[in-house]
């Protein structure tokens, strides 16, 4: 059993009888809320601390209770913050994932724009690729269509190889990279 909760209502009514509480059991109920059918056991000691005080005088060992409840409140206060705290860098780390759809989008645009970029770069070197082969200038148009069609024929190869899994970095990491 969870040292935090009692499973359900009546465990935790029986606690509470067994270490003197006085409430009748319809009294216990309307007062105690549950979570889920789970009971805080820092409750039920609460509330059994709380009438303690009100029928007993303060002795050492109440006075050790106490302390022990103080210290458990303390301990279970300092979990829930752990909890919020390790709740809330998921929430963070959720916040930075995008829809795939958008990835996809982001993936098409950064192709066409790859495949634009180095088509516009060897449309403007067709006449220096010319002169480096001692060719003919007057070739150009022809020299532009092969190039132009092995672009495509590479897209197309990239395209009908199946999947292609793209991982896109922050620029940030990627100027620690290079």
């Amino acid at each position: 059993m969870d040292e935090q909760y009692f499973k359900d209502k009546k465990t935790a009514f029986q606690w509470y009888v067994d270490n003197g509480g006085c409430r009748k059991v319809s009294s216990f109920y309307s007062t105690v809320n549950s979570i889920g059918r789970k009971v805080s056991r820092l409750t039920i000691s609460e509330m059994l601390r709380r009438e303690n005080l009100k029928t007993k005088p303060t002795s050492q060992s109440d006075q050790d209770d106490l302390r022990r409840d103080a210290e458990t409140r303390k301990a279970v206060a300092a979990a829930d913050r752990e909890e919020m705290k390790r709740d809330e860098e998921r929430r963070e780390l959720d916040r930075e994932w995008i829809k795939r759809a958008d990835a996809d989008m982001q993936v098409c645009a950064w192709a066409a724009l790859t495949r634009d970029a180095i088509a516009h770069r060897l449309k403007k070197s067709t006449p220096a690729l010319i002169h480096a082969a001692g060719g003919n200038i007057d070739m150009a148009a022809a020299v532009q269509a092969v190039i132009d069609q092995a672009i495509t024929d590479g897209c197309n190869d990239i395209a009908n190889s199946g999947e292609v899994e793209v991982d896109i970095e922050a620029i940030d990491d990627f100027d620690e990279a290079v």
